[in-house]
């Protein structure tokens, strides 16, 4: 008996199109030359398909209805074995699509349920475990207590994750937790094809991109196993091209980056002749030019009409940092408090300011943070405001980088007046000699918070040896 195995087909995913044109090539294809078909589990891409997409897995169903099938089996119009994966997996007493598409006899769901499929004499019997959570795949098996029978040739498919195959923990089933005996093993689930000759196992992986990952650039397709060879063969189907490109960049400006994207965008659009262009995904590496963040760089994917695609893994300054700032930290036994008011003064050197007396304007933020704005016109210097927004240093801030001073409402600067009714950051307006925020006085034209200005003076000889 020849059998196909059809995996993952994920109709109703990302790139829907490319999902039903492959997915019905695979099913089509393998049914011409087989004598039944097994699918292991996501069929669907979501649990709860949309109409459109149950449309379109029963117009396939409906092509497959019309095959002359040998097999006859009573509970399904077709010879087709299938379970639920974990995209189609629900709650208990709610119906998975599909157990919707079993009730039109559409195939058999062999989830817990032991099918024989005969041909001419021979018997395949499929036993099917359906997607369970990972943490409980060893429970489910133990309770199953899957047993081969005698006179069939008996297959084990399920839909889970393996730790030979995704290593991501130790919990994870493992192949020497399948229940032994049977002829064949056949896993859905996982996307790249596995063939394990001396196991008799078996992944076909996914008909259609759907993760963008480096290995999913392989031949997507399908396999046909001959029971009495015991062998089986991959057959290939036709699917949109998928490329993944790393780039790496060392002190690199926008410019540069935009650039090297288009002109490998260009050249693999160059070399392509099919009637859709490739998926492309770019990783980004390295790092970018000094003092540059990761706003400061702007792609226009719109260009490639959504089939190009950017994740970006670029070493940021702030983020090497603070990682290195926190190791030093670390090795030198600092405390909570000597760890956090490093990082304070650090993120305020790379913004070009500097403060009097970090310790205490740390203390300050801890003990008082709701009044902090009023320490800040007092106690930041900016060293550099070419990068600042001065309408945004005066509004959120009010620090004037001079001897700022509040009269009537409005902010004096270099002995200009500079309109602003939010001086005291609570919305309301200061005056001389008139109270500020919750009854804080005006002194000499600057606002005072005597538990403040405590803070920081009492720390005046508590400066941290670190900095």
């Amino acid at each position: 008996m020849k059998i196909g195995i059809i995996a993952d087909t994920h109709f109703g995913a990302k790139w829907n199109e490319d999902a039903y044109n492959q997915g019905r090539e695979a099913l089509l294809s393998a049914s011409k030359e087989c004598d039944m078909l097994i699918i292991p589990g996501d069929v669907f891409d979501k649990n709860l398909p949309g109409l459109n997409v149950l449309n379109q897995a029963v117009s396939i169903f409906t092509e497959l209805r019309s095959i002359d099938w040998k097999i006859k089996i009573n509970s399904a119009d077709m010879p087709i074995a299938v379970i639920h994966g974990n995209h189609e997996r629900r709650t208990k007493g709610n119906i998975n699509p599909v157990q919707l598409l079993q009730s039109s006899r559409f195939f058999v769901d062999v989830h817990n349920n032991p099918t024989v499929f005969e041909l001419n004499g021979e018997k395949v019997m499929v036993h099917g475990l359906g997607s369970v959570p990972d943490d409980y795949a060893k429970i489910a098996l133990g309770a199953l207590n899957l047993k081969p029978v005698g006179d069939c040739f008996n297959i084990f498919i399920f839909h889970q994750t393996m730790s030979e195959f995704v290593p991501i923990t130790t919990d994870l089933m493992t192949m020497e937790d399948l229940p032994p005996g049977f002829d064949l093993y056949i896993c859905g689930h996982i996307h790249k094809k596995v063939e394990v000759k001396d196991k008799n196992f078996l992944i076909p992986g996914s008909t259609v991109l759907t993760q963008m990952k480096k290995e999913e650039q392989e031949t997507k397709g399908y396999f046909v196993y001959d029971t009495i060879a015991k062998d089986w063969e991959f057959k290939p189907i036709k699917c949109r091209e998928f490329t993944f490109v790393e780039l790496e960049f060392n002190d690199a400006t926008p410019d540069q980056i935009n650039n090297a994207i288009t002109s490998k965008v260009d050249e693999i659009h160059s070399a392509y002749t099919g009637d859709s262009y490739p998926l492309i995904r770019f990783v980004l590496k390295g790092s970018l030019r000094s003092g540059l963040k990761k706003s400061d760089l702007v792609i226009d994917l719109s260009q490639w009409d959504g089939h190009v695609f950017v994740d970006r893994k670029f070493e940021f300054e702030s983020l090497k940092s603070t990682v290195e700032t926190l190791r030093e930290l670390k090795n030198e036994k600092s405390s909570i408090k000597e760890l956090g008011t490093a990082l304070l003064v650090d993120k305020l050197k790379r913004n070009k300011c500097r403060i009097e007396n970090p310790v205490g304007f740390f203390n300050c933020l801890v003990d008082d943070p709701d009044n902090i704005e009023l320490v800040l016109i007092d106690k930041v210097v900016i060293e550099d405001n070419s990068n600042l927004d001065s309408t945004k240093s005066i509004e959120k801030s009010k620090s004037t980088g001079t001897d700022g001073a509040v009269e009537n409402g409005k902010l004096i600067e270099n002995n200009e007046t500079v309109e602003n009714n939010e001086t005291n950051g609570n919305g309301e307006t200061v005056g001389n000699n008139e109270p500020v925020g919750n009854g804080k006085p005006i002194e000499n034209g600057k606002p005072i918070n005597k538990k403040l200005d405590n803070a920081i003076n009492d720390n005046e000889s508590n400066q941290s040896t670190l900095f």
